[in-house]
């Protein structure tokens, strides 16, 4: 059995409502495989996914007689599923060591989550790879001879329990620096692109352990690549003579055209697009940019491109602080204009994550909106928003839930979904049986 395990903790339902088809969401928690690929033993990387952490230990016996379990919690949303699972753990494995990271969680409120968790656990902030060499030696364990080169490469997929439930990510880059309001990332400079060589070795090493070819997310929470790049990744898909499918994510003002055609031949099959609003206003009290309408012609372009080249474009909406009705509509009219050129729509409204100062400071940035509050959730450590005087927490939610039903379809939806979310085993026929048995006004999507 394993010396040790690494868990991504689960949640005990969907955030997003109801559904069998919410259940069929897969996250790679490919920061935390990349910890465990690090390792030259065998360390099993177990996903909690949507379980009862008791049954979730009994379905992975391996927990019961390791010597340690690294315990990784993506979000505050994975609390509460963290707490009952070490309880659990804990009262069938009493020596077994913790160790628990997830720095969204841990690097600026350690103190204010604490007691969710047992007594004498480790906790460590930071990225993994900080941490995971001093990890390594205390339970004997070697670290593969390329470690220094390793940051961002080349995930071991034989050791992702249950791996044919998820498709392949391959983290292509880190951080953005772009200073939007809203992203945490804001201030973490972006990194350099890992190069078109890297990418295609960890593919055709996610590739030689699946059944099937998968479908590739290449992480990043700015794709930019630069002309240069585009062209030598192209140039090395060509050489191949064999393109894989996979998808991104960027701003709407990143890409060029003569980019997006070189990417669309590499295999570029979906982008997210992260458009947040239509409305000057907005996009200026976002800080996505200092020239609206400059942003928007720019965007119009993009989404354009996409769709002339065969990409599917997916656009993310943010309402934020300050909405009213007719920044709203803005929006609206922007996506009414562009219906026959983008493939969906992700409408959510802004949420405010945390504890003490960091939170104190949203509340008085937030307030200087009129009529714009926090809201206490049943999630410790976030907060809906009441974004106006028009628009409260309760109808952002009501209004994001029509724009995504109005903007796409069922059938996009579930292409869309295809790409790096659903399991690669779930139909479009079982989702759309699924989705029939929810009530229309909670569908994600149209019909």
């Amino acid at each position: 059995m394993a010396n040790v395990c690494l868990v991504s903790a689960g949640m005990m339902s969907p955030k997003k409502g109801a559904g069998r088809y919410r259940y069929m969401h897969r996250y790679l928690n490919y920061g935390l495989l990349g910890l465990s690929s690090a390792v030259s033993d065998y360390w099993p990387v177990i996903h909690g996914n949507f379980s009862n952490p008791s049954r979730f230990i009994a379905e992975n016996p391996e927990l019961l007689t390791a010597k340690a379990v690294l315990l990784s919690v993506p979000s505050f949303y994975a609390l509460e599923w963290s707490q009952e699972f070490l309880t659990q753990l804990k009262a069938q494995n009493r020596d077994c060591h913790l160790h628990i990271g997830g720095r969204w969680v841990f690097d600026k409120y350690l103190p204010f989550v604490r007691s969710f968790f047992p007594d004498g656990a480790n906790f460590h902030t930071g990225f993994g790879e900080s941490v995971i060499r001093e990890i390594a030696k205390e339970y004997n364990a070697a670290l593969i001879p390329e470690f220094d080169r390793f940051i961002l490469s080349n995930l071991d997929y034989s050791k992702l329990k249950y791996r044919d439930e998820f498709h392949v990510s391959i983290e292509v880059s880190r951080g953005c620096g772009l200073g939007c309001y809203f992203c945490e990332e804001a201030n973490i400079p972006l990194s350099k692109l890992k190069s078109p060589a890297k990418i295609l070795d960890e593919f055709d090493r996610a590739k030689a352990s699946r059944k099937f070819t998968p479908k590739v997310y290449l992480e990043a929470s700015l794709f930019a690549p630069s002309e240069k790049w585009t062209t030598d990744f192209a140039k090395s898909v060509a050489a191949r003579g064999e393109a894989f499918e996979w998808r991104t994510e960027c701003r709407v003002d990143t890409l060029s055209e003569e980019k997006v055609v070189l990417l669309a031949e590499s295999g570029m099959k979906v982008i997210d697009l992260g458009l947040e609003s239509a409305s000057p206003t907005q996009i200026a009290a976002m800080g996505k940019s200092k020239n609206p309408d400059k942003y928007l012609e720019k965007a119009s372009q993009l989404i354009a491109s996409c769709h002339k080249n065969g990409v599917a474009a997916k656009l993310n909406i943010l309402l934020y602080p300050g909405e009213t009705n007719q920044t709203i509509s803005e929006t609206r009219q922007f996506l009414d204009q562009h219906k026959h050129l983008f493939k969906g729509v992700s409408a959510y409204p802004v949420l405010a994550f945390g504890f003490g100062n960091h939170l104190k400071r949203t509340q008085e940035d937030y307030s200087q909106t009129p009529g714009c509050n926090l809201v206490p959730t049943k999630t410790p450590g976030v907060w809906d928003v009441d974004l106006s005087r028009e628009i409260s927490s309760k109808s952002a939610k009501k209004i994001c839930g029509e724009i995504s039903r109005d903007f796409m379809s069922s059938s996009e939806y579930f292409y869309l979904k295809s790409f790096g979310y659903f399991r690669p085993d779930y139909s479009e026929l079982a989702f759309q049986a699924d989705l029939r048995e929810v009530d229309e006004g909670q569908h994600p999507c149209g019909k």
